[in-house]
């Protein structure tokens, strides 16, 4: 994909979704949310800040009950 020369690519929610994808991969973050480590998820994703980590993880609790069922 080339996201240099076609920057607008990023917005279509298939190649979206392929480069969320792929940075997940490259930070790692597979085996954090096996353990469920979602402080240690938001510091590979946005750093050090803990910006709305209350929210994600309430998110993050709704969506577990929906895959449970």
């Amino acid at each position: 994909m080339d996201l240099e020369g076609k920057p607008e690519l990023a917005r279509e929610p298939q190649a979206a979704a392929r480069i969320a994808f792929a940075y997940w991969d490259r930070c790692g973050c597979s085996p954090l949310a096996d353990a469920g480590d979602l402080e240690a998820i938001t510091a590979k994703v946005n750093g050090p800040a803990k910006l709305s980590l209350a929210e994600r993880r309430e998110a993050t609790l709704r969506a577990m009950d929906i895959w449970r069922d």
